[in-house]
């Protein structure tokens, strides 16, 4: 038979090598697998042989033809009642044996993206970019020895929104010392916020006991030098 690019044909159907013991494999005389389809007149989808069908053999169609559309890729799959011929080998093979296949887009098979709950998309050079919204707050510090930081998080655990109020009339600073400090509310508006600050501004945690008259610290550190802010509303 005819050369192939200079390899001579085997007698095992569809391989060409340059010897007997290399064997090369063309791709439209093989069951299954990746095919590439040009498009173009007798190389479609449909126009691949019977016999080298398989169920979930992928082509790449390059030029759309029809209601199929170019850079796509196509799954083979048989419809209901339709089976290979166990007397040819041959598989139903027309259009609607064709579905297109997504990865990672909107096709049912591939992976859901949608916006919301603080999850955003764009284009970018043909990718899809995945970021989280923008929630308005603008962006710094919020609170020091002389405001009080306001904020409102959602169920997300994000930040939604970020003000601060400064101290007033109706705030009280207590310079604390040693690990322990009682302060009498009685008498003062419902109590709105009550934090510690070292003396560079830094919240400290400590344990807080709020009873009907009394606002009272227990620290396992000694609080010298730090201040309790208590406001009221």
């Amino acid at each position: 038979m005819a050369n192939y690019d200079g390899l001579t044909r085997n007698s095992w159907p569809g391989t060409w090598s340059p010897s007997t013991e290399h064997p090369i494999v063309l791709d439209t005389e093989i069951r299954g697998g990746l095919r590439f389809v040009s498009g173009d007149s007798a190389d479609r989808l449909e126009d691949i042989t019977g016999q080298r069908l398989q169920e979930g053999m992928l082509a790449y169609l390059k030029t759309g033809y029809g209601s199929f559309q170019s850079d796509t890729y196509y799954k083979y799959s048989l419809l209901v009642g339709e089976s290979r011929d166990t007397s040819t080998g041959d598989m139903p093979n027309a259009s609607g044996n064709w579905s297109p296949v997504s990865f990672g887009g909107s096709d049912s098979a591939g992976i859901q993206l949608a916006e919301g709950s603080g999850i955003d998309l764009r284009d970018s050079d043909g990718f899809t970019v995945i970021s989280l919204e923008d929630t308005g707050v603008v962006s710094g510090t919020y609170g020091s020895s002389d405001s009080i930081p306001i904020l409102t998080i959602d169920e997300k655990g994000r930040v939604t929104s970020a003000t601060e109020i400064g101290l007033t009339d109706s705030s009280y600073k207590y310079s604390l010392s040693g690990t322990s400090f009682t302060v009498s509310h009685e008498g003062i508006d419902t109590l709105s916020n009550f934090y510690v600050l070292d003396p560079n501004g830094n919240e400290v945690g400590v344990i807080f006991d709020v009873s009907d008259s009394d606002l009272s610290i227990d620290s396992i550190v000694d609080l010298t030098g730090h201040d309790l802010y208590v406001v009221t509303l």
